[in-house]
Protein backbone atom coordinates (compact mmCIF):
# COMPACT_ATOMS: atom_id res chain seq x y z
CA UNK A 1 0.00 0.00 0.00
CA UNK A 2 2.99 2.70 0.47
CA UNK A 3 4.35 1.57 -2.17
CA UNK A 4 1.08 2.41 -3.89
CA UNK A 5 1.10 5.96 -2.85
CA UNK A 6 4.35 6.72 -3.47
CA UNK A 7 4.36 5.89 -7.04
CA UNK A 8 0.82 7.59 -7.21
CA UNK A 9 2.55 11.03 -5.27
CA UNK A 10 5.24 10.73 -7.71
CA UNK A 11 3.09 10.30 -10.99
CA UNK A 12 1.08 13.56 -9.61
CA UNK A 13 4.49 15.09 -9.53
CA UNK A 14 5.41 14.35 -12.62
CA UNK A 15 2.42 15.85 -14.03
CA UNK A 16 2.55 18.50 -12.37
CA UNK A 17 5.77 19.69 -13.84
CA UNK A 18 5.04 18.61 -17.34
CA UNK A 19 2.02 21.41 -17.26
CA UNK A 20 4.33 23.80 -15.59
CA UNK A 21 6.83 23.15 -18.30
CA UNK A 22 4.66 23.82 -21.48
CA UNK A 23 2.71 26.74 -19.07
CA UNK A 24 6.68 28.11 -18.77
CA UNK A 25 7.24 27.59 -22.81
CA UNK A 26 3.78 29.46 -23.45
CA UNK A 27 5.36 32.38 -21.97
CA UNK A 28 6.40 35.60 -23.83
CA UNK A 29 9.59 37.40 -23.59
CA UNK A 30 7.60 40.45 -20.87
CA UNK A 31 6.23 37.44 -18.90
CA UNK A 32 2.31 37.19 -21.18
CA UNK A 33 1.56 33.93 -21.82
CA UNK A 34 1.68 33.91 -25.62
CA UNK A 35 -1.75 34.35 -27.49
CA UNK A 36 -1.01 31.95 -29.91
CA UNK A 37 -0.76 28.56 -29.19
CA UNK A 38 -1.65 27.07 -32.79
CA UNK A 39 1.76 25.10 -31.97
CA UNK A 40 1.01 23.44 -28.66
CA UNK A 41 1.02 19.58 -28.26
CA UNK A 42 -2.04 18.75 -26.07
CA UNK A 43 0.01 17.33 -22.72
CA UNK A 44 -2.34 13.66 -22.91
CA UNK A 45 -0.29 12.99 -25.91
CA UNK A 46 2.38 12.54 -23.26
CA UNK A 47 0.14 9.70 -21.67
CA UNK A 48 -0.67 6.33 -22.73
CA UNK A 49 -3.15 4.27 -20.85
CA UNK A 50 -3.30 0.58 -21.21
CA UNK A 51 -5.84 -0.28 -18.70
CA UNK A 52 -6.47 -3.76 -20.70
CA UNK A 53 -3.06 -4.95 -20.51
CA UNK A 54 -2.76 -5.26 -23.88
CA UNK A 55 0.79 -3.89 -24.75
CA UNK A 56 2.82 -7.26 -23.34
CA UNK A 57 6.47 -6.33 -24.74
CA UNK A 58 9.06 -3.72 -24.28
CA UNK A 59 8.96 -2.96 -27.62
CA UNK A 60 4.93 -2.90 -28.10
CA UNK A 61 5.02 -0.23 -25.48
CA UNK A 62 7.83 1.80 -27.19
CA UNK A 63 5.93 1.88 -30.43
CA UNK A 64 2.43 2.59 -29.05
CA UNK A 65 3.79 5.57 -26.81
CA UNK A 66 5.70 6.84 -29.75
CA UNK A 67 2.91 6.96 -31.90
CA UNK A 68 0.30 8.26 -29.90
CA UNK A 69 2.72 10.98 -28.85
CA UNK A 70 3.28 11.67 -32.70
CA UNK A 71 -0.33 11.58 -33.28
CA UNK A 72 -0.40 15.00 -30.94
CA UNK A 73 1.63 17.02 -34.02
CA UNK A 74 -0.86 15.87 -36.04
CA UNK A 75 -3.80 17.54 -34.93
CA UNK A 76 -2.03 21.00 -34.97
CA UNK A 77 -3.26 21.47 -38.82
CA UNK A 78 -2.38 25.14 -38.50
CA UNK A 79 1.27 24.74 -37.31
CA UNK A 80 3.33 24.59 -40.32
CA UNK A 81 6.42 24.00 -38.25
CA UNK A 82 6.40 21.42 -36.16
CA UNK A 83 2.90 20.01 -37.39
CA UNK A 84 3.06 16.78 -39.36
CA UNK A 85 1.04 14.46 -41.71
CA UNK A 86 2.16 11.07 -40.66
CA UNK A 87 5.04 9.27 -38.77
CA UNK A 88 6.57 5.68 -38.64
CA UNK A 89 9.47 4.09 -36.30
CA UNK A 90 11.77 3.18 -39.10
CA UNK A 91 13.56 0.88 -36.35
CA UNK A 92 13.68 0.29 -32.37
CA UNK A 93 17.27 -0.12 -30.84
CA UNK A 94 18.30 -1.23 -27.45
CA UNK A 95 16.17 -0.91 -25.14
CA UNK A 96 16.49 -1.19 -21.03
CA UNK A 97 14.12 -1.99 -18.49
CA UNK A 98 14.87 -0.48 -14.95
CA UNK A 99 11.70 -1.36 -12.88
CA UNK A 100 8.89 0.71 -14.42
CA UNK A 101 11.19 3.00 -16.49
CA UNK A 102 12.26 2.47 -19.96
CA UNK A 103 14.90 3.96 -22.05
CA UNK A 104 14.64 2.97 -25.85
CA UNK A 105 16.53 4.03 -28.70
CA UNK A 106 14.83 4.62 -31.85
CA UNK A 107 15.15 5.73 -35.76
CA UNK A 108 12.00 7.26 -37.12
CA UNK A 109 10.84 9.33 -39.63
CA UNK A 110 8.12 12.36 -40.29
CA UNK A 111 6.24 13.82 -43.03
CA UNK A 112 5.75 17.91 -42.03
CA UNK A 113 3.31 19.56 -43.04
CA UNK A 114 5.71 21.75 -45.16
CA UNK A 115 9.29 21.03 -45.84
CA UNK A 116 9.82 24.43 -46.60
CA UNK A 117 8.82 25.52 -42.87
CA UNK A 118 9.16 22.82 -40.63
CA UNK A 119 12.04 22.54 -37.93
CA UNK A 120 11.90 18.81 -37.62
CA UNK A 121 14.69 18.89 -40.31
CA UNK A 122 18.35 17.91 -39.18
CA UNK A 123 21.98 18.07 -40.98
CA UNK A 124 21.51 14.25 -39.58
CA UNK A 125 18.60 13.63 -41.63
CA UNK A 126 17.59 13.29 -45.11
CA UNK A 127 14.47 14.43 -47.17
CA UNK A 128 13.02 12.13 -49.32
CA UNK A 129 9.42 12.16 -51.11
CA UNK A 130 8.10 14.85 -48.83
CA UNK A 131 9.68 13.03 -45.78
CA UNK A 132 12.58 13.59 -43.31
CA UNK A 133 14.14 10.45 -42.81
CA UNK A 134 16.27 8.93 -40.30
CA UNK A 135 15.55 10.94 -37.11
CA UNK A 136 17.35 9.65 -33.90
CA UNK A 137 16.17 10.17 -30.56
CA UNK A 138 15.84 8.25 -27.01
CA UNK A 139 12.28 7.25 -25.54
CA UNK A 140 12.19 7.47 -21.43
CA UNK A 141 8.98 6.47 -20.48
CA UNK A 142 7.67 5.86 -17.58
CA UNK A 143 5.00 3.74 -15.76
CA UNK A 144 2.31 4.18 -13.06
CA UNK A 145 -0.01 1.54 -12.71
CA UNK A 146 -1.70 1.35 -16.21
CA UNK A 147 -0.29 4.32 -17.75
CA UNK A 148 2.55 5.17 -19.49
CA UNK A 149 3.88 8.33 -19.85
CA UNK A 150 6.68 9.88 -21.85
CA UNK A 151 9.26 11.84 -19.88
CA UNK A 152 10.67 14.54 -21.43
Amino acid sequence: MKKKIITTTASIAVLIGIAAGIWFLQRGDDGQVAQNTTCAVDVNSLLLKDAEGLLKTDEEIVRAIFSHYFDGYKQIPDCPTAGIKNHRIASVGKITREDDHILAEIVFDLEPLSLDETEWDTPETAVEDGWIRGKKGTLSIQKSEDVYYLVL
